[in-house]
């Protein structure tokens, strides 16, 4: 159990009684379509499978949801996976969140400095790319005393989700010898990725939610 995405989001939407989930980001719909929840819809620039919701980008479909005033339960960020488009879409789905809710972020702890950098300086073939997810994270963590934040850790690093959810119990992270732009730098990340995205085992990301 948790070990694959949709286990995750399945595991959070049964414990929650969520009733509306939003997919961003969907691709083929490989985690869409395995999803357990009453209402699913999904989003991505590309339609690449039928079940396709909103074909368009994260900042129009957010623009049109917001205008709607319409909100989930569950809200899977899975799209451009760089700090200045997550950190909009985190923005934006907060604004989309019913009370109680959780997003969802995947690939947010990557493994190697080159899986964990800007999609200009990647090196293809090197493993799978997470981008700089984790930046956007550690600027809630630096930021947000209103959110709630935990990363569960898994053996496999495409695989690596972290949950925020609006509550007041985490209070941000105050460093007298660092700053801001100092724990976003892969040298520090390294070192303290456990404290920075809350990273936690299976059994206690589980516990978390009794």
């Amino acid at each position: 159990m948790l070990n694959e995405r949709h286990e995750i989001l399945n595991f959070l939407i049964e414990k929650n009684d969520y009733q509306t989930y939003l997919e961003v980001g969907s691709w083929y719909g490989f985690t869409f379509k395995k999803v357990e929840c009453e209402h699913k819809e999904c989003c991505d620039p590309i339609k690449l499978f039928s079940e396709l919701t909103y074909e368009m980008t994260s900042d129009k479909l957010f623009k049109q949801l917001i205008k709607e005033g319409k909100k989930y339960d569950i809200i899977l960020i899975d799209g451009l996976h760089l700090e200045h488009q997550v950190d909009k879409d985190i923005i934006n789905a907060l604004q989309c969140l019913n009370d109680g809710g959780a997003i969802v972020l995947d690939d947010s702890n990557p493994p190697t400095h080159n899986l964990g950098r800007h999609l200009d300086v990647y090196k293809e073939g090197s493993g799978f790319w997470n981008g700089t997810v984790y930046k956007s994270i550690i600027n809630l963590r630096f930021k947000r005393d209103d959110l709630y934040i935990r990363t569960l850790n898994l053996n496999d690093w495409e695989k690596q989700m972290t949950v925020i959810m609006k509550d007041t119990t985490q209070k941000t992270l105050k460093y007298d010898n660092c700053t801001l732009q100092r724990a976003k730098s892969w040298d520090y990340f390294h070192v303290y990725r456990q404290q920075l995205l809350n990273v936690l085992p299976k059994n206690e990301f589980v516990k978390s939610f009794s």
